[in-house]
């Protein structure tokens, strides 16, 4: 049985600190090519789309880690903050993916020369299937931790009901005694 005092949860309780760096990092290094911010420009807009969806599988394996580490402490209030993380992230991503190919369909069709829209097309195609597999794994997620947050209350609603009492029949009743 796990214990606070068992080494694996000591070791587990380290990775803390291992999972915040796995998906801080990723994060303040897709906002840090935001800036300068150029909306308007075609290319900023693709260049920043593309290599912000290709960048997320640490994020994923950072998310999964503390997910992972949350739910084995039965951190309640962690899992919920990831599984709204997991899904703010998705509905991001979603937006992304959306806005990422019409910027693709508009970019091919402003380029004259065509030898280069076949390298577009396929940095397009690259970054998209990257999005839409991030994409996957960030409503995976977002499911999974939900869901312990539920089951981690259900067990504790189980656990909290008391055993039903014991009845010890001494035959003193009928000896009278």
């Amino acid at each position: 049985m796990l214990t606070d005092r068992s080494p694996l949860m000591s070791y587990v309780r380290a990775l803390y600190p291992v999972g915040a760096a796995l998906v801080l990092f990723p994060l303040s290094d897709i906002f840090s090519r935001f800036f300068p911010a150029n909306l308007h420009n075609l290319q900023w807009r693709f260049a920043v789309l593309g290599l912000g969806m290709s960048s997320m599988s640490v994020m994923i394996i950072g998310v999964a880690l503390l997910g992972l580490v949350a739910a084995m402490r039965e951190n309640r209030p962690l899992l919920r903050v990831l599984a709204i993380y997991s899904a703010l992230i998705a509905i991001a991503l979603l937006a992304a993916l959306g806005l990422f190919g019409l910027d693709t369909l508009q970019l091919r069709g402003l380029v004259r020369n065509p030898a280069a829209k076949p390298q577009i097309t396929k940095m397009a195609v690259t970054a998209g299937i990257a999005g839409v597999l991030h994409l996957i794994a960030f409503i995976s997620l977002t499911i999974g931790l939900w869901r312990a947050t539920r089951r981690m209350s259900a067990v504790k609603a189980s656990s909290n009901t008391p055993a039903a009492p014991v009845i010890v029949y001494s035959g003193a009743e009928k000896a009278r005694v």
